[in-house]
């Protein structure tokens, strides 16, 4: 809205931020209006890095959970 290009927390598929491909995750982004405009990548503790990746490991896992069984029916 109004192109303001705000930082706000959403939800984007990450291409190689953080270490992280093909998984959509809530993390700061600057948003104008064609919407996600850059991720903001900062400098995470070890332990919040660590919950990160757990986090996108199980999202990984629960997709590829869904793929295998869209594909059987």
């Amino acid at each position: 809205m109004r192109n303001e290009r705000s930082v706000l927390s959403v939800s984007t598929v990450l291409e190689g931020e953080y270490g992280l491909n093909g998984v959509c995750l809530g993390i700061p982004a600057m948003v104008g209006e064609a919407g996600v405009e850059r991720v903001l990548e900062m400098d995470l503790p070890a332990d919040e890095r660590s919950a990160l990746e757990r986090s996108a490991g199980i999202l990984k896992q629960a997709l590829a959970q869904l793929s295998l069984s869209e594909s059987q029916d």
